[in-house]
């Protein structure tokens, strides 16, 4: 995968980290949803997941929606495409990397549904927790514990050459970071910029550093998938 396209990166928050403060097991995905507004089906818009849970999603747009008017959000299970009644719970614009993400509750799920979204959720959580055991600095954990790490991690897309971290912003500083593909540059927050710290590579961890910036790079050619 050329890093001319984007390089995926993991992120796992704090159960008090903004915006979400919600304690729900999540796992982070990336797959297309739409978006149904409160003024007709046919009223509908096309989102892409960043994380989904038992008790809701979190989805991106390419623009700032009016969120507040979204009633359902239709994802693809399996074979079918299911509508999930929604309760709009918050929206946040992060910029720079990719587009707004909001969260929204399921307001009421029946069995049949249930089901469907704990297998997702399952299997989701098997994918990320076997690439997780395999990273650096997250080797020794056993596999249950790559797995529950997996169960609270948030998915963001971010195009070349965009900030993606700073520690001055408290929507990002208290992110533990982990690329899946592509390469990012570290460089200092304050003095000469473009002067390179380092270069992280896909299955690194980064995050945590209070004076420190992180770019996608313009320099890599290539990137491994997660």
């Amino acid at each position: 995968m050329s890093l001319s396209t984007v390089p995926p990166v993991i992120a796992a928050k704090p159960i008090k980290a903004h915006p979400s403060r919600r304690c729900e097991i999540r796992v982070a995905t990336n797959f297309p949803v739409t978006l149904v507004f409160s003024n007709g089906a046919s009223n509908v818009i096309p989102a892409r997941s960043v994380d989904i849970g038992m008790g809701g999603i979190c989805v991106e747009t390419a623009t700032i929606i009016d969120y507040e008017a979204v009633r359902a959000v239709r994802i693809p299970l399996g074979k079918s495409k299911i509508d999930f009644d929604v309760r709009p719970r918050w929206s946040l614009d992060l910029g720079g990397s990719g587009g707004p993400v909001t969260g929204l509750t399921f307001a009421s799920v029946d069995d049949a549904k249930k089901n469907a979204l704990w297998d997702l959720i399952q299997e989701r959580g098997c994918e990320l927790g076997m690439f997780l055991s395999g990273c650096e600095g997250l080797d020794q954990l056993n596999f249950e514990e790559a797995l529950d790490l997996a169960l609270s991690t948030r998915l963001r897309i971010v195009r070349r050459g965009d900030l993606i971290y700073t520690g001055c912003d408290e929507r990002t500083a208290a992110s533990i970071c982990l690329l899946m593909s592509g390469s990012v540059v570290l460089e200092p927050s304050m003095g000469r910029m473009n002067q390179r710290i380092s270069m992280v590579k896909p299955r690194e961890i980064f995050g945590g550093l209070p004076t420190c910036l992180l770019y996608t790079s313009d320099a890599a050619d290539e990137s491994s998938s997660g």
